[in-house]
């Protein structure tokens, strides 16, 4: 008792406080220059449960603990992906943290690894894909073209000999071969309005003229055919004497060549190489993948099925098919707070990819009860603005279900149930919303509904939304710790078991997205 007296009172008390309250990863950093990025986080760590238990029982706690760690990291880029979406509990943020120092280490890593002024020998004839002519250049198109850099493309070694780092292509399809000036002002100007929000959220400087940008993104139309067809010419031919024939290739296929003679040229028809019959099968073979032809055809096939239905008498909701169902879930989105509507404003919303949507129709309950069902889906494909973010959520592991179902059949003799749920309308039931602006335009049924120019502001996560797998999962695996006093498991953050005394209520419960595998008392189911 002496012992804690002498060191247990307030100046001792005030000392820990002022660390407490002080201690930030960049002061830590700046004493121990001699660290890593690891050692230092962990230096951080350790001294701040250090100070916590020495603070006494109003510091206890982990919300204390994890607040304190959360506000000693701001600002720190290293740590900007843990904290983005802090996880809820004190080893899980310490586990966030270290794998977004390992992530930074590695991104480092992989930059001073590619430098510009590397060069690379491959010894084998032909190379991997390398274009014959090696390193030789000289200017000109007889021989500077055909060096490490041609067209504006550079060569770059990806562990499998020289390849290609950039090819010219179109800004609006980004295809090889196609110019802007092939599509319409309409897909012109959604490219371009599109290049200068992804600028904007990523904080890149735009460029100063669009004109300059765009010729040297994708080249200039008749310069780069003229070219290519020289090049492609050039490239037939296996010894020093294939630059002549590429000059007299362009002597005889251009009149206004400086060496090309006056009289005409007769065209020489050239008969197509013969293609090799494989397998047996003819060409154009039809024997080839239909993932999307298919997904096409369901949907054309539910709503062949849906209005069969209809005039069979087996569906009897009113108006068009899928329109009760399209209001329904738009209603119900709405009425949830998931989204709202805007119109277009071209101050607020010029900067902002504007995303498209869908929805998605078909007929549930074919073998029972048919009826018409849609859920409305947000087409997020090359989203670059989930770079940032946190879009993976944890998912149960095998072993877990394993002892689930190897605890089934003796608790079931005890009287308990096993069961498999399904959430229906799952990411639009999260609780938490999002943390960055997502519009969309409006689905191509609801287009004529709404007036010109109607966007949806979406609030909170629905499907096709990269990170709305990682806000319902907080809500779900929230809602069974607080809600159902369940503990996560050590090793997997799926796996939950209760934390009552009481054998009446006991369950074990594996959770994947919106599935849930469980195992209780009837009290607890």
């Amino acid at each position: 008792m002496a012992i804690k007296n002498h060191f247990d009172h307030d100046v001792h008390h005030q000392h820990y406080y002022t660390d407490w309250t002080t201690t930030t990863f960049a002061r830590t950093r700046t004493e121990n220059p001699d660290k890593g990025l690891h050692e230092v986080l962990q230096i951080l760590l350790d001294k701040l449960q250090l100070c916590q238990r020495a603070l006494g029982k109003n510091f206890e706690g982990e919300d204390a603990l994890r607040t304190t760690v959360i506000n000693a990291c701001r600002g720190v880029p290293e740590l900007e992906m843990a904290l983005f979406k802090p996880a809820t509990i004190c080893e899980g943020l310490f586990s966030d943290l270290r794998s977004a120092v390992e992530t930074h280490l590695a991104r480092q890593h992989t930059t001073q690894m590619v430098t510009e002024d590397q060069y690379y020998l491959d010894r084998r004839y032909n190379g991997n894909g390398r274009i014959r002519g090696g390193s030789r250049g000289g200017g000109g198109f007889r021989g500077g073209s055909r060096g490490a850099y041609r067209g504006g493309e550079q060569r770059d070694d990806n562990g499998r000999g020289f390849k290609p780092r950039w090819r010219k292509k179109c800004f609006v399809c980004q295809k090889e071969g196609c110019w802007s000036t092939n599509h319409t002002d309409e897909e012109r100007k959604a490219a371009r309005t599109q290049f200068f929000s992804t600028l904007y959220f990523t904080g890149t400087q735009p460029p100063k003229d669009f004109s300059v940008h765009l010729a040297e993104y994708e080249g200039i139309e008749h310069t780069s055919q003229y070219n290519q067809r020289g090049w492609r010419e050039e490239e037939d031919c296996e010894d020093d004497d294939d630059d002549d024939v590429a000059e007299a290739y362009l002597e005889q296929h251009d009149p206004d060549a400086p060496h090309a003679p006056n009289e005409p040229h007769e065209p020489v028809a050239v008969p197509p190489a013969v293609q090799p019959r494989r397998r047996g099968r003819p060409p154009g073979s039809k024997n080839k993948r239909k993932a999307h032809a298919y997904i096409t055809k369901k949907e054309q096939d539910d709503l062949e099925l849906a209005i069969k239905l209809r005039n069979d008498g087996v569906i009897t909701t009113s108006g068009a098919p899928f329109e009760a169902s399209d209001d329904q879930e738009i209603s119900d989105l709405v009425g949830r707070g998931v989204f709202k509507f805007e119109q277009y404003d071209e101050r607020l919303h010029s900067k902002i990819r504007i995303f498209k949507s869908r929805l998605v129709r078909e007929v549930k309950g074919k073998t029972t009860k048919p009826y018409e069902k849609s859920r409305l889906v947000i087409q997020g494909y090359q989203d670059h603005g989930k770079e940032t973010i946190l879009t993976q959520s944890p998912t149960i592991q095998r072993c877990s279900q394993r002892l689930i179902m190897s605890l089934a059949p003796e608790m079931v003799q005890r009287g308990m149930n096993i069961e498999l749920r399904d959430i229906t309308q799952a990411y639009p039931q999260a609780q938490t919303t999002l943390k960055r602006t997502i519009l969309a335009h409006l689905p191509t049924e609801l287009v004529h509904r709404y007036p010109e120019g109607t966007l949806l502001h979406v609030i909170k996560p629905l499907y096709g939304i990269a990170e709305a797998g990682v806000h319902w999962w907080t809500t779900y695996h929230g809602h069974h710790c607080k809600e159902l006093d369940m503990a996560t498991s050590t090793y997997d953050p799926c796996l939950l078991i209760t934390n009552r005394d009481d054998a009446g209520i006991f369950g074990i419960v594996g959770m994947q997205t919106d599935d849930t595998l469980m195992l209780g008392t009837p009290a607890f189911s």
